[in-house]
């Protein structure tokens, strides 16, 4: 948090809210230590702030450093603050944002409260943030790839984006392994087991990243290697009829207007695009694909 010890109303209200937060954690508050950074060096000696913290519980403690310091803190944490002078010009006071940041032990983000949040509600949000941190690690290590999906979808409610980016990147890890893995052993993947399906999913989803990022060649060589990925007939063709639009239409807004009928895919209820354009089966025809 970053604050200073003259603020008038917001600092210590929402050190409070902290505090009583840490009240509702029951043993997970002996994990924690609440650190403010005071963005009014010039005032906020250490002494000052040890003073101060001490208010809101032994857990509480102030940080400060020289000017520059401070802000690389405040570009780190995009935190904002500026010096306001009195009217009478005798004094200031500090204009600042008001974000909690909850961290784990290593030092990594588990997601932020806006200044004011229940201290109810934000016991309860720390809670589910390390529940579902510790469940993604556990995954990870298991080889989990269908359950790192659940605590993505569930983790889009809590996380910002580079958190969510993150829950990615580890599916993505995982499904290149195994991808690797079918191909060392031909192996064919199958629709109704649940880490395979899990693994065409995040595959699919790689290979229209790359098509929509106007990488439709690689986007291709994609496809075609999820069209002979699997037993199940239906994802191959219409994994073989993505490769043959990323060839002829390599503009990826041309094939969802043109090429894709998302109501009927939608209705099919897949994860992948499964119907298509009359127009575009028209155009297959023709061309003989």
């Amino acid at each position: 948090y970053c604050g200073y010890t003259y603020c008038p109303d917001i600092c210590p209200t929402e050190l409070t809210i902290i505090a009583e937060t840490l009240d509702r954690l029951g043993d997970l508050r002996k994990r924690f230590r609440v650190i403010m950074v005071s963005v009014d060096p010039e005032r906020d000696t250490p002494e000052v702030l040890k003073e101060y913290m001490a208010n809101f519980g032994p857990e509480f403690i102030g940080l400060t450093g020289t000017p520059e310091q401070v802000r690389k803190m405040a570009r780190l944490w995009r935190a904002y603050y500026r010096k306001v002078p009195d009217e009478n010009g005798e004094g200031y006071s500090m204009d600042h944002s008001a974000v909690t940041y909850p961290l784990d032990e290593n030092g990594k983000y588990l997601r932020h409260f806006a200044y004011g949040t229940p201290p109810e509600r934000m016991a309860k949000g720390i809670v589910e943030a390390i529940r579902r941190t510790q469940g993604g690690t556990k995954a990870q290590e298991a080889g989990d790839i269908a359950a790192l999906y659940v605590l993505e979808q569930e983790a889009s409610e809590l996380f910002g984006e580079q958190e969510q980016v993150a829950y990615y990147a580890n599916i993505l890890e995982l499904a290149l392994e195994n991808l690797t893995d079918a191909l060392g052993s031909a192996r064919r993947m199958k629709m109704d087991e649940v880490q395979d399906f899990a693994t065409l999913r995040a595959l699919y989803e790689y290979a229209i990243e790359h098509y929509s990022a106007g990488k439709a060649t690689d986007a291709a060589a994609l496809f075609e290697i999820l069209a002979g990925l699997t037993e199940d007939a239906r994802f191959s063709d219409a994994m073989r009829r993505h490769q043959q639009c990323a060839e002829r239409l390599p503009d990826f807004e041309q094939f969802l207007d043109d090429a894709a009928d998302l109501d009927a895919t939608q209705r099919n209820g897949t994860f992948y695009i499964s119907a298509f354009t009359r127009a575009e089966n028209d155009a297959c025809e023709e061309n003989g694909e």
